[in-house]
């Protein structure tokens, strides 16, 4: 039986829901300068964007939620939304490029089961691994279900997507095809936009029933042994054992000095230090990334965002639904060792902590990061980045030691971030790298003899960088007491020097102080009441200078 006309496939397409203008006539003839063909064209392409970017946003909503759960329903949507309006930009692009390459080459009969099949498998297999690279951009490893749910709503994609996009070829060529394939005789606009939705809600309806965990609680009354010790905690970032142990003669006061695993898995300098500070892990401290989204439906910062969600910054920021921002104090959810000191009744300063306010309290003073790196960028807006890294070391180190000398405290901390920096994320010569560094752990060095020089025991402790290999490193005054030194220990170690029990649900124990350990279920989650949950754009800006955030 011979095929059917060109017009009687036109009327077919019409039917199907296809066609509205016969496309096919304009391709295979002059379109260029036809606006029937362009409205046509633009028409067609949208149709296919519009239900292929349903099903795109599906993997990626579930992968967001999954990596910032619980995640409210509103939230959800906007995510969603902004994600379907990223998705269908891109493949209206992409599909209006390839119908302009068909129209280069009239003659390309792609209803041929081989042509038809290798050109929408090729094209929806790309669109599929932009996904998988998509979520590449997420640090971390992915969770079991997280990889189940993720990979099966890719499949789903790439499975209908290849209807889609054939459908949508097939309106541009049915002129030299002449006739329609099999698997497009029938519309499928309404039963895969029902799949679609119907996946939509059920993801929808999960992410209400991830209910956040019920919060720990510390107890009502906690005993405390006697103890008269002053501790300081000295924090470096970028310090290993090899770099330390090159300056060992000018810390003899410290007299122990061990290499020790680093945090494994981190995925931020906030997340390294977060966990060192709390001693508890990132689950329970809350704190992942240095950047994150702050969304307008609720006002919380996602952490887990892909480094190539680009429709968040090209739709969702100019619509005011969404901007990306510096971590706020409020996304920590468990206190620092030295805060749960300072409301016990331990005075305490801390200065240039990641993820801190400001506070002057009588029993704590705190500087925060925020504070001193928009200060610094303030003061030497035309400083390199080294010079920017070593400036806020020198201010830290000056704010701290005025800090002492006005309060005394019993616990004194400090973070340096400057040799990560000058090491790590920003791009020096060797020689002036060199320079640098050993300008920054002479600051340390001196920090730690002055210390001790005032009574305190101090704790130095150093963890590798962005991407720096070697051991973290510990050096402290104090004696050991039977366990060695680690880094999730720290925390421990200052409640235990301080008199206090350490939590069970601290990953650490104790490697000095008093040998008999008290445990307690949990000091809880943190009150945050008072922090600020917004951000200065200088300090934004600063930590972007400082290569913090690319």
């Amino acid at each position: 039986m011979s095929d059917p006309s060109v017009d009687q496939l036109r009327q077919q397409l019409r039917d199907l829901g296809y066609l509205t203008h016969g496309i096919e006539r304009w391709f295979a003839l002059d379109p260029w300068s036809s606006r029937t063909f362009w409205s046509e064209l633009l028409a067609v392409s949208a149709k296919a964007s519009l239900l292929s970017s349903i099903f795109a946003a599906l993997p990626l909503l579930a992968i967001t939620i999954l990596r910032n759960k619980p995640l409210a329903l509103a939230d959800a949507v906007v995510m969603g939304s902004v994600q379907a309006a990223g998705a269908f930009f891109s493949l209206l692009a992409l599909i209006v490029l390839v119908a302009l390459g068909l129209r280069r080459n009239p003659a390309l009969a792609i209803d041929s089961p081989a042509l038809l099949t290798g050109l929408t498998l090729l094209f929806s297999g790309g669109l599929s691994l932009s996904l998988v690279v998509w979520w590449s951009g997420f640090d971390g490893t992915p969770s079991s279900i997280e990889l189940i749910a993720g990979g099966a709503l890719i499949v789903v994609f790439f499975l209908a997507s290849s209807v889609i996009v054939s459908a949508a070829l097939l309106s541009f060529s049915i002129h030299e095809a002449k006739r329609i394939p099999m698997v497009h005789r029938k519309d499928q606009t309404l039963p895969m936009t029902a799949v679609a939705i119907l996946i939509g809600c059920a993801i929808g309806a999960w992410s209400l029933t991830a209910a956040p965990e019920k919060p720990a609680h510390a107890p009502a009354s906690i005993a405390v042994a006697a103890t008269d010790t002053k501790v300081a905690l000295i924090a470096v970032d970028g310090l290993t054992h090899d770099i330390l142990a090159t300056r060992k003669d000018e810390l003899a006061p410290l007299g122990t000095i061990v290499a020790t695993a680093p945090l494994a898995a981190s995925r931020s300098a906030a997340e390294r230090w977060a966990t060192v500070g709390t001693g508890t892990s990132p689950a329970l401290h809350g704190v992942h990334a240095i950047e994150g989204v702050r969304l307008a439906t609720s006002g919380r910062v996602l952490q887990s965002v892909s480094r190539y969600a680009f429709a968040i910054d090209a739709i969702a920021a100019p619509l005011g639904l969404a901007e990306r921002v510096p971590l706020p104090p409020t996304a920590r959810r468990r206190a620092y060792a030295w805060e749960l000191l300072a409301g016990r009744g331990v005075p305490s300063v801390a200065v240039n902590w990641w993820v801190t306010a400001d506070a002057d309290t009588p029993g704590l003073r705190s500087i925060s990061q925020e504070a001193l790196f928009s200060r610094m960028a303030e003061q030497m807006p035309n400083a390199s980045p080294s010079e920017l890294a070593i400036a806020i070391d020198a201010e830290t180190l000056r704010r701290f030691d005025d800090a002492i000398a006005k309060r005394s405290p019993r616990l004194a901390t400090l973070f340096l971030p400057a040799l990560d920096i000058v090491l790590n994320r920003i791009e020096l010569d060797s020689g002036a790298k060199l320079a640098a560094s050993s300008t920054i752990v002479d600051g340390i060095v001196r920090v730690a003899s002055s210390l001790r020089a005032r009574g305190y025991e101090v704790i130095l402790v150093g963890l590798p960088g962005e991407g720096q290999s070697g051991d973290a490193v510990i050096a402290t005054s104090l004696a050991p007491a039977g366990r060695d030194a680690s880094v999730d220990g720290i925390a421990p170690t200052l409640l235990n020097l301080c008199g206090f029990p350490v939590a069970s649900d601290m990953q650490g124990r104790p490697f000095a102080g008093p040998t008999e350990e008290r445990m307690i279920p949990s000091y809880g989650e943190r009150g945050s009441a008072e922090d600020v949950a917004q951000t200065s754009e200088e300090y934004y800006e600063s930590l972007r200078s400082l290569g913090y955030i690319r």
